[in-house]
């Protein structure tokens, strides 16, 4: 196994740092891509020179856990730090900043990226994976003018987004490209199932440790909450999740979760048995622990996610037992479909954006341009409080691909005329993300002579096949032991239960909304159902209460003719 400072020639050290243009270099996540940047740093200074050979150098990271790293990484005796503003410098020379502080930056000069020589761009998916923002295409946008005059490098080692995007704008791009000659995948077992997640722990050994990965649709609340769920006597669960929390405008640091995350970037491990997380831990937080030896992903279906997620496990090359378990659950169609239509609702309003006369365009969108105005105003929110809604799980539908502004007609006091900006970020994501979506819900399976949806874990076979991995299988939920478990729970439940049930609702008198609890527990407790395996009706009630001794009556009380029900006694 090599590193890419290792496999990188001097030539295509040369192209990524010194010649100008927009580049590309794609490596697996631990394969050295952090190391490689601060190496050339160092070196290039160690040379007598400046570091890159620049005079000024733009470092963009994503994540605060990653920008830590890069810290500890770089020799702070020569490491200038600006709280205040919020960015970093090495050697009077390197400025480091997150994408989201230099976001602050260009909004307020114009000329900010002018002043380098180099831009370099870690996790360079930002871009595409937060397009939601509304900011992060305008940044691209500058970055990408930029490099016609000098080098502008992206490092990523999930460049799928990226490149539907250059092709989406006709940019022309230089890809250096070393996915398939690094990386771990060999150690790597990834098992799809539609199995629960509750039966894959219950069956990890107690002496190897987990992470759970949540997808968009769990609050911090709800993530604390199953990691609660998950704590036994036996084993201790962790959380994490975004450090930031808004009120009253205002943001503010989760102590408790920013000790748990510089715990994470200096250890490189968490102390808890097992973990529930979310995105906020899919960039810049290693896991260096050769117990972490199981990863859940439940109801992934983004590549580019499902690889960052993966790539958290960091391996150890001496030890060939350092191995990993990948459980992909897929089970939620109706999530995925939720998906679909907000992809699906970005690329209708991009369309319409292309066919409509601007009129026509803003009458049509007139709700969400709204909004869009707001975004786009100079008194916007913030990219903090942006930053906070993707922690609340608000969905990419919040910020429409459109945004229009109006701009008064010189000369004119009440003239305005619309300026619509489009982000091409979100686009392009939507469409990939369209394309995947389709991909799992469309396929299918003949079984006999049926044509059935195919179910999401085995599409998810494919799906991780073209990812690059090699050692995949597929675990099926025994359905057939599922079954005849419950059936015999609910033959159980007749035969202790059901009588004494029924004993006590005689005298009892139900009204519509309480005789359909009463069915719904009689069909989750004593498996009653109609021919359709559905909930049943009344003369299906009347049938199961009668073999058993009991009788259902209705009749119509008041001025108002409710419907009343009672159960009673038909054999003594």
């Amino acid at each position: 196994m090599n590193y890419l400072a290792e496999i990188l020639s001097t030539e295509e050290k040369e192209n990524l740092f010194k010649i100008n243009g927009l580049k590309l270099c794609v490596a697996p996540t631990g394969s050295g891509k952090t190391y490689l940047i601060v190496e050339e740093m160092k070196n290039e200074y160690q040379a007598m020179k400046a570091p890159f050979g620049m005079k000024r150098v733009l470092l963009l990271v994503n994540r605060s856990a990653l920008l830590e790293q890069y810290l500890k990484a770089i020799d702070e005796t020569f490491l200038q730090t600006f709280e205040k503003d919020g960015y970093y410098v090495y050697r009077n020379s390197v400025h480091v900043y997150s994408y989201q502080t230099a976001q602050k930056r260009i909004d307020k000069d114009e000329e900010f990226l002018k002043a380098f020589d180099l831009i370099l761009m870690d996790e360079a998916h930002y871009f595409l994976q937060d397009s939601w923002n509304g900011t992060t295409d305008d940044v691209f946008t500058q970055i990408i003018e930029r490099s016609k005059d000098i080098p502008c490098t992206m490092f990523t080692a999930t460049p799928e987004e990226l490149i539907d995007y250059v092709k989406v704008r006709g940019i022309e791009i230089d890809k250096i490209d070393y996915s398939h000659e690094l990386g771990f995948n060999e150690r790597i077992e990834c098992i799809t199932t539609n199995k629960d997640f509750n039966d894959i722990i219950n069956g990890i050994p107690l002496t190897e440790k987990y992470i759970l990965f949540v997808n968009n649709t769990y609050s911090k609340n709800k993530i604390a909450n199953l990691a609660d769920e998950l704590t036994t006597d036996s084993r201790c669960v962790g959380f994490y999740h975004s450090k930031w929390f808004g009120k009253n405008g205002q943001f503010y640091i989760i102590t408790e979760m920013n000790a748990k995350y510089q715990n994470l970037v200096e250890l490189h491990k968490f102390d808890e048995d097992g973990a529930v997380a979310n995105a906020a831990v899919d960039n810049g937080v290693d896991f260096k622990d050769e117990d972490l030896k199981h990863i859940i992903l439940l109801d992934h279906y983004d590549p580019v996610t499902m690889k960052q997620m993966i790539g958290r496990k960091r391996f150890n090359i001496n030890n060939p037992d350092d191995k990993l378990k990948v459980w992909v659950i897929n089970t939620d169609r109706t999530f995925l479909k939720r998906e679909k239509e907000q992809a699906l609702s970005q690329i209708m309003m991009y369309e319409a954006y292309k066919n409509l006369n601007g009129g026509d365009f803003i009458e049509e969108y007139a709700s969400r341009l709204k909004h869009a105005q707001l975004v786009g105003s100079s008194n916007s929110e913030t990219v903090e409080k942006l930053q906070d809604k993707i922690d609340e799980h608000e969905l990419n539908s919040t910020v429409p691909c459109i945004k229009v502004k109006m701009h008064r007609v010189d000369g004119h006091t009440d003239l305005f005329t619309p300026v619509f900006t489009v982000n091409f970020c979100l686009v392009s994501k939507s469409y990939y993300r369209l394309n995947y979506l389709n991909r799992l819900l469309d396929a299918k399976i003949q079984l006999n002579d049926d044509i059935k949806n195919m179910p999401l874990h085995k599409v998810m076979e494919h799906v991780l096949n073209d990812m690059g991995y090699m050692n995949i299988s597929v675990d099926h939920k025994n359905l057939y032991h599922e079954n005849l478990a419950k059936k015999q729970t609910i033959a159980e439940n007749i035969a202790r239960h059901l009588i004494p049930f029924l004993n006590g609702q005689l005298g009892k008198q139900m009204n519509k909304s309480t005789f359909e609890e009463f069915k719904e527990y009689m069909f989750e407790k004593f498996g009653v159902k109609n021919t359709k395996g559905k909930k049943p009706g009344i003369s299906v009630i009347k049938s199961f209460l009668e073999e058993h001794g009991f009788s259902l009556l209705s009749k119509q009380q008041g001025t108002e003719k409710i419907r009343l029900y009672f159960v009673i006694k038909t054999t003594v």
